[in-house]
């Protein structure tokens, strides 16, 4: 008999979850050497709103870019943990993976414009749909 308490994205109980399970949710992002680093943005997730548009929410299900439709491979903006971030996301035919580009927002000289605690030059990263928020994180928060 198992001791492990602890619920991966695969064995939550669909009755767990806040969210269906179609979510692409970011799980890697990695700098331009392509290593895997920690990052805020592990745990936010895309959700399909109809006709090609997507929103994107935090960790926690709520929405980070106030709104703002995201569109497959248009560069977009937003305020996330403190910081100003460039990203980009190609969507996959069916909807169910994604990947993208990230970096500290660039002002329009090229300058670091409201980086806050981005570090780094930016990188990629990559999604995948099966994770949701958990009842019991979004109760956390």
């Amino acid at each position: 008999m198992s001791t492990d308490k602890t619920k991966t994205n695969d064995q939550a109980d669909d009755g767990d979850r806040i969210l269906p399970l179609q979510q692409i949710q970011i799980d890697g992002v990695f700098d331009n050497d392509k290593v895997r680093i920690t990052s805020p943005l592990v745990g936010c997730f895309f959700s399909p709103a109809g006709g090609g548009v997507y929103m994107l929410f935090g960790q926690q299900g709520g929405p980070v870019q106030g709104g703002r439709q995201i569109r497959d491979g248009e560069p977009f903006t937003i305020v996330f943990a403190g910081s100003q971030w460039d990203l980009t996301v190609c969507f996959s035919d069916d909807d169910k993976k994604a990947h993208g580009t990230w970096g500290p927002h660039r002002g329009g000289d090229g300058d670091d414009d409201g980086t806050g605690d981005v570090d780094g030059d930016g990188g990629t990263y990559t999604a995948q749909a099966g994770g949701g928020v958990l009842n019991a994180v979004a109760a956390s928060a």
